[in-house]
């Protein structure tokens, strides 16, 4: 028997409540997604958070009683897609030509499938450089134009509007954190302060930040948009934007394998094509028989007193 908790933010609470209920027996999978670098580290960060919470709830130390931990990287399909030189050369040269156009006329233009307004329709966005600044609404959208024009897979199964969605707000996140901490030349205070605002927003509004920010009336379009911008306005970037800059960017964002190696064993898969499940599976079942079967530990196995059934 499994339950599944998903990736979304409203779960976040009920992750450090599971983490008190499960117990010796039971496999915690956590899994994350290879292509988004900062995605991971917040992960990572959350479940440290959840099992210092574990240990202090629990007045032994003893890993032999502790729920196992499987970590998953997921989406290799993708990470495999996004890491070629092709695809971000041409990612890079279209990013770069919308970046010069809105340098050199101070205004642009974007559009993107709604969740709101009229039969959810093609929506079109228009937005002006203030103070030679582009807003980071505004900067995570380009991207996904940027993809949706360029790149052939866009609409297909392995560049859904989710994964397209989530992908180009992790370009976006890297660029404006990348050159924010540059601009702090990298001094540990200010970093930590930056990294701690920007994640608190970027982890809680859904991508795109416009298109899931709530709703408006049609008439209202402007205000909205100036109010979603404003809240944003902290994390918006200087123009031009580097070319050395994006490319840096857009080799970083699939390199979370590198983050997720620093925490040991880990599994890579394809949830969508198996890849990598039944390995995966397979280790959970032997581990399981094996500790079922260890007389060292039957005296510390204990019964499960409430479980979730559903949720």
């Amino acid at each position: 028997m499994g339950n599944d908790v998903g990736g979304q933010n409203i779960f976040d609470h009920f992750r450090a409540v599971l983490g008190k209920m499960v117990g010796p027996d039971d496999n915690l999978i956590v899994v994350f997604d290879k292509s988004r670098e900062l995605s991971c580290y917040n992960s990572i960060e959350q479940i440290k958070k959840v099992l210092g919470i574990v240990t202090t709830h629990r007045r032994w130390s003893d890993e032999s009683i502790q729920s196992r931990i499987i970590y998953c990287g997921n989406k290799i399909d993708l990470e495999k897609h996004i890491q070629s030189q092709k695809w971000r050369e041409v990612i890079l040269e279209s990013i770069m030509n919308k970046i010069a156009n809105v340098s050199t006329h101070g205004s642009g233009e974007y559009s993107f499938p709604s969740l709101m307004g009229e039969n959810e329709k093609e929506r079109v966005v228009k937005y002006k450089i203030e103070n030679n600044q582009i807003t980071f609404p505004d900067l995570e959208a380009l991207f996904y134009n940027t993809i949706r024009e360029s790149d052939n897979e866009y609409g297909t199964k392995l560049m859904s509007e989710v994964n397209t969605k989530a992908l180009c707000r992790e370009i976006a996140a890297q660029l404006v954190y990348a050159m924010k901490t540059l601009e702090m030349q990298e001094e540990p205070t200010q970093v930590e302060h930056l990294w701690k605002k920007f994640r608190s927003m970027l982890f809680q509004s859904r991508p795109l930040v416009i298109q899931y920010s709530g709703g408006f009336q049609q008439n209202d379009e402007i205000s909205y948009y100036g109010r979603v911008r404003d809240k944003w306005r902290e994390f918006g970037l200087n123009l031009p934007i580097s070319k050395e800059a994006i490319a840096t960017t857009l080799h970083r964002t699939a390199s979370a394998g590198e983050l997720l190696g620093k925490m040991g064993d880990y599994f890579d898969t394809n949830a969508l094509s198996g890849n990598g499940i039944m390995k995966m599976m397979d280790s959970i079942i032997q581990e399981t028989l094996a500790k079922f079967e260890d007389p060292n530990l039957q005296d510390k196995r204990r019964l499960i007193k409430r479980k979730v059934k559903k949720f």
